[in-house]
């Protein structure tokens, strides 16, 4: 069967982008708990993943003990499948331990960035109520005081000693019944298996559930080998970690944990005294890596560098290929709904046109298992090669739908998952993103896209991260207002950083809300800059 062949008609036929088929290999209706069981016995004494602090190596049997102990511990204390537990931690070697023993119970696990305000955390735990809470020393205070507000009186569990509350270390001692486990068995593939959240940088995040298929497919569309080293920063909050934490139990390469990105000199440290190999790095750390690396003559013996998480300029891209002469770049999609939409291939199969289309900011093609395609946003009409439009995925991997919460905006009459983003597909299928259409401005009712205006931004010699969001205007609709960090050492006048946009962009694109000099970009937990909060900051007059 010529699968390159059906693509092509079927993209003349029905406009819609087919990926590759979704592999078998891991395929067990009996779901992740039994395969990752078996994956993690299968790989034994090779290790697992290396502390990219103290260099020790975690291997995959011991992991398998303290995954299999935490689950006996659970069950002994009345864990029921269906029972919800929540992880807030920043990443450590034992970070994703209850996130394994939640597969081998049957228990549905979600997770809460340690970043997040009180606030935050109340929304979170109101919604889900979870059962236990496993709980960094450092996010102790946070949860305690979010789980007294929300009147929940949710187990604290925290990883490392306690004087106040359980410790993970009782949960990972020695137990009866460990050479006789079982995990627990799926009753359907399609169960929920955990519950994430969608980013909330534009409006209030929703709980999403995610079954078993869609994790096993998300797994087997990475591209790592054994012989990968593979740092990811964001913590389990971000399914990019849940499913990287998978496929590092099925394919078998190491990962390098490293507890949070804390500058770019930290980071390579760890590149170096690691060995990495691959490392994601949402667009703003690619910009701070690649300033510090040129600035100190630092050369990064890193292979892929995985971009994903925001739009990344031209120019960044540009410049991040001169820094890291030796390493590919790939800019991905995806979304925590449907999982990976476009990704590139592994580095061996990494050609020149790939390269080519990379450096005009295209995310790849359709990853597998998925079904792509863009849509008018005024008609719904699927549209063809070159024709800007609402992308929307289909597919047989993709969530269950959003936690009590009924929402039939997210699908379209086909079925398909809007996605909310803006963007093309070229002659040879490959994709481009171009805008969110939560954060389209409107002008005089013309639609305004911000990260145009924000290309232009990134040119000026002396902005480091720029965002363009709307302030409300009585007439116009939106004005744009740039919020802008400068390179390190650099002063500027704010109004010559407007002039330089204004001169270089259409009437309607100029920056009448004016641009404002901002110390440190807000980011959300997955590494993008938080809408929401500059534009509450900006109409509370916080900047």
């Amino acid at each position: 069967m010529n699968h390159d062949k059906d693509i092509g008609n079927a993209i003349k036929q029905t406009r819609i982008l087919i990926g590759p088929p979704a592999g078998e290999q891991f395929q067990d209706a009996r779901g992740l708990g039994r395969i990752i069981y078996e994956k993690l016995k299968d790989n034994g004494n090779n290790i697992m993943q290396i502390d990219g602090i103290t260099q020790e190596e975690d291997k995959f049997n011991n992991f398998l003990m303290r995954c299999t102990r935490t689950a006996l511990h659970m069950r002994k204390e009345g864990f029921k499948p269906q029972d919800k537990i929540t992880i807030c931690t920043f990443n450590t070697l034992n970070s994703a331990v209850p996130l394994i023993a939640s597969f081998f119970t049957g228990v549905i696990a979600s997770a809460i960035d340690p970043t997040f305000s009180v606030d935050d955390c109340k929304y979170f735990l109101q919604m889900l109520k979870p059962k236990a809470i496993f709980v960094g020393s450092d996010s102790v205070d946070l949860i305690v005081k979010s789980l007294k507000e929300s009147n929940l009186e949710s187990k604290i569990i925290v990883f490392g000693p306690s004087n106040d509350y359980e410790s993970l270390d009782n949960y990972l001692a020695p137990i009866d019944g460990e050479e006789s486990f079982e995990p627990h068995d799926a009753t359907n593939w399609k169960d929920t298996a955990m519950i994430l959240f969608s980013s909330g940088t534009t409006g209030k995040p929703k709980g999403i559930c995610l079954n078993h298929s869609y994790f096993v497919n998300f797994a087997q569309t990475t591209f790592f080998s054994e012989r990968d080293r593979v740092l990811f920063f964001s913590s389990l909050y971000w399914v990019t970690q849940v499913g990287l934490t998978i496929a590092n139990i099925f394919l078998g390469f190491i990962k390098v944990v490293y507890p949070r990105y804390d500058g770019p000199a930290n980071f390579c440290k760890v590149a170096e005294n690691c060995k990495l190999l691959t490392v994601f790095l949402p667009t703003p750390y690619l910009v701070d890596v690649t300033e510090y690396c040129r600035n100190q003559d630092i050369t990064l013996h890193v292979k892929d560098i995985i971009v994903a998480g925001t739009p990344v300029t031209k120019k960044h891209l540009r410049l991040a290929a001169e820094t890291f002469p030796n390493a590919k770049l790939l800019n991905c999609y995806g979304q925590t709904e449907v999982g990976a939409i476009a990704v590139y291939p592994r580095h061996e199969n990494y050609v020149k046109s790939m390269e080519e289309k990379m450096f005009k900011v295209s995310c790849g093609k359709a990853a597998r298992g998925t079904l792509l395609k863009i849509t008018d946003l005024v008609t719904g009409e699927t549209l063809g090669p070159y024709q800007e439009g609402e992308i929307c995925v289909g597919g047989a991997y993709r969530m269950n739908g959003y936690y009590n919460l009924i929402s039939p905006d997210t699908y379209d009459l086909e079925g398909f998952i809007r996605t909310g983003d803006i963007g093309y597909y070229d002659e040879d299928e490959y994709i481009y993103i171009t805008d969110r259409c939560k954060e389209m401005l409107k002008y005089k009712s013309f639609p305004v896209s911000p990260s145009s205006i924000e290309d232009v931004l990134s040119r000026h010699p002396a902005v480091k991260h720029g965002v363009v969001i709307g302030v409300p205007h009585e007439v116009d609709g939106d004005h744009p207002i740039a919020l802008v960090v400068l390179k390190d050492g650099v002063e500027i006048d704010p109004a010559e950083i407007k002039k330089f946009v204004d001169d270089k962009v259409d009437d309607r694109k100029r920056l009448r809300g004016g641009v404002k000099i901002i110390k440190d970009m807000p980011l959300s937990p997955t590494g993008k800059p938080d809408r929401r909060l500059l534009k509450n900051m900006v109409l509370n007059g916080g900047l």
